[in-house]
């Protein structure tokens, strides 16, 4: 593969031009352009408003299901669903083909949240 003599980086994201398939233009890269060219706030607006909506909607029980791996962006993103108002019931889906610590800090974190957590193994996983 030949890499580029001169890399050029998009101004906003970690894109760069390494990647065959990047390409930056005025300083942005296509993708940052297009989500320029596609954003309405308007959406982000009534998406907010659609999602609020469902908070206390589980009946006193789980109004938001949150995937935890235990690692800080799942567990950021749970501490942001419990902020915005929710009962986020805290899972992992155990394939099977996890590292031996992904499941027990899943479980630690959501523990740590008061969300639970639930650890699902399908039924692929515990025939294997």
């Amino acid at each position: 593969m030949n890499l580029p003599t001169v890399v050029l980086a998009c101004s906003r994201c970690p894109n760069d031009t390494r990647n065959p398939i990047i390409d930056v233009h005025g300083g942005l890269c296509r993708l940052c352009q297009q989500f320029d060219h596609h954003y309405n706030p308007a959406d982000l607006v009534r998406e907010r408003e659609f999602v609020q909506d469902l908070r206390g909607t589980g009946a006193g029980r789980h109004d938001a299901m949150v995937g935890v791996s235990g690692g800080k962006d799942s567990t950021a993103a749970l501490a942001q669903v419990i902020e915005l108002g929710f009962t986020p019931l805290a899972f992992t889906l155990d394939t099977g083909y996890y590292p031996a610590h992904i499941v027990p800090r899943a479980r630690a974190a959501g523990r740590q949240a008061g969300r639970g957590p639930r650890n699902h193994r399908p039924s692929a996983a515990r025939a294997a």
